[in-house]
């Protein structure tokens, strides 16, 4: 169509989508539907055209993404990391390149493992995840990126601050695709992403506040807490604070009007140019008996 009106410019877009998409097509019939699966595709600078990638990015990048990837694992099943040290559970995140990507140069990084499942894997959920991550820090939107900042940690910051550093630096651009879901990080993107994960700290904190009632969903494992001084906390709720607020049920207590102590993990996002952002995880909770009335 656009050959025929002389669009010259516009046919060789076309072309060149249409070369995309045939290219994750054929990515996608070789993977396991319910294994970890990504392709980057990367352009700018380190990237000679459809020939070549410079190693010494290549290698950091997929270093920094692998590093998201593991952090992000550790911390769905264990929780907030610590502060230095081996990152848990490294060995069962490690992904493979099985493949490299033409049109802009790139990598395909695959899940292996022996093992067979009907159900997406762990670490296909992780890999998700790193990519919303990615959006989110580079959202147009500063709300958007302070809602889900929250979500993370110190460390998990750090290594986005590496992955956006690295991409700055060398004027790279990355397309990311993933199941049926694409980014495009582009150099505005880039920045914008930069500057976040470099001027944010995350800071965690284990303490107890006092209350004088509680009330808990646990299907979607929310409270809503009322402390001594009459402020109200609400946030996610630890399975261990779920099971003793439902054993208080049970003992017939009174969650509407007793002394009790939340035992909280209290997380606060530091954002350039923004107020302190605080939000509340129950790990559990101490119930010591009836208010006078």
């Amino acid at each position: 169509m656009s050959d025929q009106y002389g669009d010259i410019v516009g046919s060789g877009q076309f072309r060149r989508r249409l070369e995309q998409i045939q290219e994750e097509l054929s990515v996608l019939e070789l993977q396991d539907p319910t294994r970890a699966s990504v392709a980057l595709y990367f352009s700018g600078r380190p990237v000679l055209g459809t020939r070549g990638i410079a190693a010494d990015f290549a290698g950091r990048c997929l270093e920094n993404y692998q590093d998201l990837v593991s952090k992000t694992f550790a911390r769905r099943e264990l929780g907030a990391l610590g502060e230095r040290g081996p990152i848990p559970l490294r060995q069962n995140t490690e992904m493979m390149v099985t493949g490299v990507t033409h049109g802009s140069f790139g990598f395909i990084l695959d899940e292996m493992s022996d093992q067979t499942s009907i159900l997406d894997t762990q670490l296909k959920e992780v890999v998700k995840e790193v990519s919303l991550t990615l959006e989110k820090f580079s959202a147009d939107s500063d709300s958007e990126f302070l809602e889900f900042a929250s979500e993370i940690d110190q460390r998990t910051v750090i290594s986005l601050r590496n992955f956006f550093q690295e991409m700055d630096n060398s004027s790279a651009t990355v397309r990311i695709v993933e199941d049926i879901h694409e980014l495009n990080l582009d150099g505005p993107a880039v920045l914008r992403a930069r500057q976040r994960a470099e001027s944010s700290t995350i800071e965690d904190e284990a303490t107890d506040i006092q209350g004088t009632s509680i009330h808990v969903l646990p299907e979607h494992r929310t409270f809503e807490f009322r402390t001594l001084t009459g402020d109200v906390l609400f946030g996610k709720a630890h399975a261990d604070a779920v099971e003793s607020y439902l054993s208080a049920i049970a003992m017939q207590v009174n969650v509407a009007n007793s002394r009790m102590t939340a035992h909280m993990q209290v997380r606060t996002v530091h954002a350039l140019n923004r107020e302190p952002r605080s939000t509340y995880r129950l790990r559990n909770l101490s119930i010591e008996g009836g208010l006078a009335t």
